[in-house]
């Protein structure tokens, strides 16, 4: 069974009542998200916090915003903020995205959605809320983004290689230009496992993917998984 928390080097994640644990593809895309200085971040579907953790503290003057609609989710991610060095900057409230209202637009969204579509759900509402797009679709995704993204605002999002076609695709169609892309792979050779994307109104010009491997031939994590979870896990 997976351990009821996570170390990392500057904050715990506590994970028991979280449908969905800490992976090392959340990891590495909390460790790829580029952050601003300063400004107003959000957290679509937090689980446990991890991301916004994770952005915290790269992002001294932020404060972070994370939405969890599943209520035993929110209370943990609530935990492990109020645990961490940055209680004063992190909130989390418990609500879908479809109904969250905020004060000001953000400057940051960050996203690791629900992806799961055709396939058959499990006995655990949790983590079929947690895991399948019935409940945040893309469309719904898109919309809340466009509605709480500041002008000059960008969001990321990670989903496997066929989703996140089909969002990019979606972006394009709300006026989103695609201005990072990275092709995620266990090692070389194997498949693509996932795809990090950035994106925002007003693009710099074409965006080349980019191929990034978690771990070498050898089993080992790569030389670049190594340098951008260093501030993060203990053992690096």
């Amino acid at each position: 069974m997976p351990n009821n928390y996570f170390q990392f080097k500057q904050f715990r994640i506590l994970q028991g009542e979280c449908a969905m644990k800490v992976t090392t593809e959340g990891c590495l895309f909390g460790a790829m998200i580029a952050p601003i200085k300063q400004g107003r971040f959000l957290d679509i579907g937090a689980g446990t916090g991890l991301l916004s953790l994770m952005l915290a503290q790269r992002s001294a003057e932020s404060v972070i915003d994370a939405v969890e609609i599943d209520s035993q989710a929110a209370e943990q991610a609530r935990t492990n903020f109020m645990d961490s060095p940055w209680a004063n900057r992190l909130t989390c409230l418990q609500t879908s995205i479809q109904h969250f209202l905020a004060p000001e637009k953000y400057d940051l969204i960050i996203s690791n959605p629900p992806f799961f579509k055709e396939s058959l759900k499990g006995s655990s509402k949790s983590k079929n809320v947690a895991k399948h797009e019935q409940f945040l679709d893309q469309s719904d995704l898109i919309a809340s983004i466009d509605r709480l993204l500041a002008d000059n605002g960008r969001f990321w999002v990670l989903y496997p290689p066929l989703e996140a076609e089909r969002f990019a695709d979606l972006a394009g169609e709300w006026g989103y230009d695609k201005m990072t892309c990275i092709h995620v792979y266990d090692k070389p050779g194997s498949k693509m496992i996932r795809i990090v994307q950035q994106f925002g109104r007003e693009s710099d010009g074409e965006c080349n993917p980019q191929d990034f491997y978690i771990k070498t031939d050898s089993e080992g994590y790569s030389d670049g998984f190594s340098s951008l979870l260093a501030p993060y896990y203990l053992h690096l």
